[in-house]
């Protein structure tokens, strides 16, 4: 859509419902856009890390942080990240921030193929009109089957925005 946009208030000005995160607004402005140091993570959900707590005597998670290391090098994130980085000062449409990598467990993830890992945006809390959020890590975490469904489990952070949401003032 073309058009003109203005900086957008807490709520959509046609139906009134609250923007709740990056991925409500129809555009956003990235404000700044940072990679963040390689978080430790520790797995004590997968199925591997279960069994491996089932040990007698063994009680630590499972660290996957050279596993997380290998996946970051790999071309496809690396180039993704890059172009995280290289939004600082755009305005553009939030989707076009998701990596185009097969959805994870849930629309707003993305799976990192050939790993447990998949990252989805983490709404953070606002700072006046500047809205953050990051690209975290997750990690499958327990299932609660009827009482929720599938989990997803944060075990760290790749990239911090910052940004403000748009909405359409006219078409041209």
């Amino acid at each position: 859509m073309t058009g003109v946009w203005r900086e957008a208030g807490d709520s959509c000005p046609c139906c009134e419902r609250p923007f709740q995160g990056i991925m409500h607004y129809p555009r956003v402005r990235i404000l700044t856009a940072d990679r963040l140091p390689l978080p430790e993570v520790l797995d004590e959900y997968s199925d591997e890390a279960l069994a491996r707590r089932a040990v007698p005597g063994r009680t630590d998670p499972l660290n996957r942080t050279e596993e997380l290391a290998r996946a970051v090098a790999r071309w496809d994130v690396s180039a993704w990240l890059e172009s995280v980085e290289a939004t600082a000062g755009q305005d553009l449409r939030p989707a076009e921030l998701l990596a185009d990598w097969p959805e994870g467990r849930f629309e707003w993830t993305r799976a990192l193929a050939g790993t447990p890992f998949s990252v989805g945006f983490i709404e953070g809390e606002p700072s006046g009109k500047d809205r953050r959020c990051t690209f975290d890590v997750l990690l499958p975490g327990p299932s609660l089957g009827s009482a929720g469904g599938p989990t997803l489990v944060h075990v760290g952070s790749l990239a911090r925005l910052t940004y403000r949401g748009l909405v359409a003032v006219e078409n041209v």
